[in-house]
């Protein structure tokens, strides 16, 4: 169950009653295939290594393209939209990186086996401007076929989660990628963002360069990624300091020298795989000196706390720093930044 605020129900209703249509504009694209774009108001990246790869030869016409996606999942057997628009309600209110931008072009629609989609959700899909849908296999969406929407089947093994996405369509088939939001680090607070590696235990340091502005870019991920997550910790977002190895990640201690000597880490720390373990996520590295200033520990706080929640949940004990939620465990991110 979501509890939504009037005031948030007003800003989510907005969604609803215009079609808004922003190009994703591509901003740098690295070696490795990430990228980062700018979609609406937002600044985004997409790592190099997609969550699907999918065969559609034959099916799909036309230019290969990059789109924004949303996945919506649900447990109705009758989706109306209703059942949709109180989906992206409640995203909205959630999530501090999907917006209704990723919501006009392509949808991934989960639904139980046997569930139908009603002529009330197709017509409000078509009203977005949607191009591409693809529904689990045994969604029935009979409602979408004379409106020109590309339809797509999905296995139940994609087992994809909520959020937004990129997808990318060539004429072979498609490719899933998740989406990051990027925050700007203009106080240099921090060393580089890092991401998860799709199907493995490693991380990866984001491979980017914006020429408009030549700093660090942060990665964050999507808050709905972790909405069906149990662990105690799930998507909390985890600023690392680099004493700390991290697979795939160079650790520096704070010095050049040491990083220049060393290998990248091919094992991540005993603490930091408990904290993994349950469900936080390591969005960035800072060194010993890290954060340097109050402004700095203010932007960290930003990236880390959820929306809606008092800044006062930042705390500074012992040398130690600790963002987190109230709830969670406090004892267990003493790890954090030693």
């Amino acid at each position: 169950m979501f509890i939504i605020s009037g005031f948030n129900i007003a800003i989510a209703a907005s969604l609803f009653t215009a079609v808004y249509s922003f190009q994703l504009e591509i901003l740098s694209t690295a070696a490795s295939g990430a990228f980062s774009y700018k979609l609406g108001n937002g600044t985004y990246y997409s790592p190099a290594t997609p969550i699907v790869v999918r065969c559609f030869e034959g099916r799909i016409h036309g230019l290969s393209t990059q789109l924004p996606l949303t996945v919506l999942k649900t447990n109705e057997t009758e989706i109306t939209a209703d059942v949709l628009k109180s989906l992206v309600t409640a995203y909205a209110t959630l999530d501090d990186v999907w917006t209704e931008d990723f919501l006009t072009d392509a949808v991934v629609l989960s639904a139980p086996n046997g569930a139908v989609l009603d002529d009330s959700a197709g017509s409000w899909l078509t009203s977005l401007g949607i191009k591409y849908i693809l529904p689990s296999i045994g969604l029935e969406i009979s409602c979408l076929s004379s409106s020109g929407v590309n339809a797509l089947f999905h296995p139940p093994t994609w087992n994809l989660q909520p959020g937004p996405y990129i997808l990318s369509v060539a004429p072979s088939g498609i490719t899933i990628t998740e989406t990051y939001g990027l925050h700007r680090d203009k106080l240099e607070a921090f060393l580089f963002g890092v991401t998860p590696v799709p199907g493995s235990s490693a991380y990866e340091p984001v491979d980017l360069f914006i020429p408009s502005y030549q700093d660090a870019w942060i990665p964050v991920p999507s808050r709905l990624y972790s909405l069906d997550d149990d662990r105690p910790l799930a998507g909390i977002r985890v600023a690392l300091k680099d004493i700390y190895d991290l697979e795939g990640v160079q650790t520096g201690g704070g010095s050049r020298s040491y990083a220049e000597v060393y290998p990248i880490a091919n094992a991540t720390a005993v603490t930091m795989q408990k904290m993994l373990s349950f469900g936080a996520v390591i969005v960035v590295s800072f060194d010993s000196q890290c954060p340097r200033n109050k402004a700095a520990q203010i932007m960290l706080i930003y990236i880390c706390l959820p929306p809606g929640q008092d800044k006062d949940f930042a705390i500074r004990t012992r040398g130690r720093h600790f963002y987190i939620r109230r709830h969670s465990c406090l004892p267990l991110l003493t790890y954090i930044t030693g």
